[in-house]
């Protein structure tokens, strides 16, 4: 005997949505990692195409939770004792699946938005500009990795005994169903990492003296953060005013989709700048990374020794007076004019 369905919401356009920018999603990422792939191969990933993949990954278990979550509904939305009761057996089974993948879909929408931080500072990292401000680069990365823990301890700890994070029947406490706490928790601390880490390039951005392009994938990367930020001013906003777990998790889609396209995009703007620019030696030599500037010979230098960003050792490369090393994968450039920046930066193309 079938069970009767306990999808709550009528919205017949949510599936569709969801998975259009699932789809959307993935194929950013793919084509990302193919320009990797074409520049490096897989020996040479740095920790930003590594994050790339992490990051996809937990973006197509949440589509999926976030599928079931609306065929099954939650203890969101079976919140009272009056709409519990009306419930069958199998009906709870699938009400208490649906629970639990709503708290999967929060595990993984976290990942996705700590890990896309990740790649902003890995990739920024590449970008000469964080040498002059290292000690405010640590304490981003740190903070960083810190308000991740953080968040998911509140995700663990926020609703006890666990188990009561997907009971139905009787209704458990708000804490375990709607789970404000961690709304607030997430729109705080990722509003916080995110302008920590803006907070790193933007005053020096328009002061620099660099190619349209490179100053273009700049800006790209930089309003991954501020959309970020926007998106969970947003979705605070919806919880406040009481909209529908149905709209919500379609704006999570939306939010890490978007997320997903502007921190890729640096990437891919080697890619696509050719298109509109053509010239042919405005890509990055082959066995270089895609955010290595263009046009030089790819050595193997460590790529962050030059910024002290890592400890130096003995068998750090000497190099020739007058020349400094890419933050990419040792990228060897000549010096920089002394009033502009005392060394290169990775996305700039020869004018």
């Amino acid at each position: 005997m079938t069970c009767p369905s306990t999808q709550y919401h009528n919205d017949s356009t949510y599936v569709p949505e969801m998975w259009t920018w699932f789809s959307i999603g993935t194929l950013v990422t793919i084509l990302r990692l193919a320009v990797t792939f074409r520049q490096v191969g897989c020996g040479k990933w740095q920790g930003d195409d590594i994050l790339a993949l992490v990051v996809w990954m937990c973006f197509a278990c949440k589509s999926i939770a976030l599928t079931m979550v609306f065929k099954y509904g939650t203890n969101m939305d079976y919140y009272s004792a009056e709409a519990v009761a009306i419930l069958g057996s199998c009906q709870l089974d699938q009400v208490v699946t649906g629970s639990k993948m709503e708290l999967v879909a929060w595990y993984a929408y976290c990942s996705i938005i700590w890990g896309l931080k990740g790649m902003v500072l890995f990739i920024l990292a590449r970008f000469r500009l964080v040498c002059d401000r290292i000690w405010l680069f640590r304490t981003a990365a740190v903070m960083t990795g810190v308000s991740y823990a953080a968040m998911f301890l509140a995700l663990c700890l926020g609703c006890l005994p666990y188990r009561e994070n997907w009971q139905v029947d009787p209704p458990p406490p708000s804490t375990c169903s709607f789970r404000m706490h961690d709304v607030y928790v997430s729109a705080i601390l990722n509003v916080t990492t995110d302008l920590l880490i803006l907070a790193i390039p933007l005053p020096i951005l328009w002061k620099i003296r660099v190619g349209l392009g490179k100053k273009i994938g700049l800006i790209l990367l930089l309003c991954s953060g501020i959309f970020v930020m926007a998106a969970a001013l947003i979705r605070f906003g919806f919880v406040q005013t009481g909209s529908t777990s149905s709209n919500l998790n379609k704006w999570c889609q939306r939010e890490t989709t978007i997320g997903i396209i502007v921190v890729n995009m640096p990437i891919l703007w080697t890619w696509i700048k050719p298109l509109f620019i053509s010239r042919a030696s405005m890509l990055p030599a082959r066995g270089c990374h895609p955010l290595s500037v263009v046009n030089m010979p790819c050595q193997e230098t460590p790529p962050l020794y030059k910024c002290g960003l890592l400890p130096s050792t003995s068998d750090a490369p000497k190099l020739p007076h007058g020349t400094g090393a890419s933050l990419d994968r040792g990228v060897t450039t000549p010096a920089a004019k002394p009033h502009i920046l005392s060394t290169v930066h990775p996305l700039d193309a020869s004018e």
